[in-house]
């Protein structure tokens, strides 16, 4: 590999937890309180707002994605209007066949909580619409109590769809910690 593919980025490597139990355990046994939302098949991509690059969780730059960077730049600046933090985007790069690729993000990384996030993404999708052809927010949805694995199976059998690859579970209250385990979001895959 190439240096000059590396990312300047310091917002790289990406993690997300994958043990459910250790994610319920420490909730107190069940997933109520939290957010998720649905994973698309696809590439996990960061955009960095401070270097304006695309980097895969290798922090390597993603050519394929420079088309989004304008779209990604207006959502950062209308939430950057209203909490005076200029956030970055974590999601998915979708390759769609015979079109550009497309990008759905999962989270901000920004001082704020998940609930304050999927507020504010909603938002600034709705206001901009018509200027972000190939950037939505994957949409997020108040988990239920879920407390057996016998639940877990069957709220999970109902995501099993094309397209999707997992379940992204985090608390209200995260925050997006870059380079490190979170603790406060597990990807369950399907």
């Amino acid at each position: 590999m190439h240096i000059a593919t590396m990312a300047a980025s310091g917002l790289r490597p990406m993690y997300a937890a994958e043990r459910l139990e250790d994610f319920m355990a420490a909730r107190g046994g069940n997933l109520g309180g939290t957010f998720h939302c649905g994973v698309y098949m696809g590439t996990r991509v960061l955009w960095d707002a401070r270097t304006d690059e695309c980097l895969t969780a290798e922090g390597v730059v993603e050519t394929a994605a420079g088309h989004l960077k304008p779209q990604l730049r207006l959502i950062a600046e209308r939430i950057a209007a209203e909490t005076g933090t200029l956030p970055s985007m974590d999601g998915i790069l979708v390759r769609v066949k015979d079109s550009l690729c497309q990008y759905r993000i999962l989270d901000m990384v920004a001082p704020l909580p998940v609930w304050r996030q999927v507020n504010l993404l909603a938002d600034a999708a709705a206001l901009l619409e018509p200027q972000l052809p190939h950037v939505r927010p994957a949409q997020h949805f108040h988990t239920p109590v879920l407390k057996t694995e016998k639940q877990i199976a069957r709220w999970l059998k109902s995501w099993k769809r094309p397209g999707l690859s997992g379940v992204l579970v985090k608390d209200a209250e995260m925050l997006y910690a870059a380079g490190e385990h979170s603790r406060g979001c597990c990807l369950i895959p399907l």
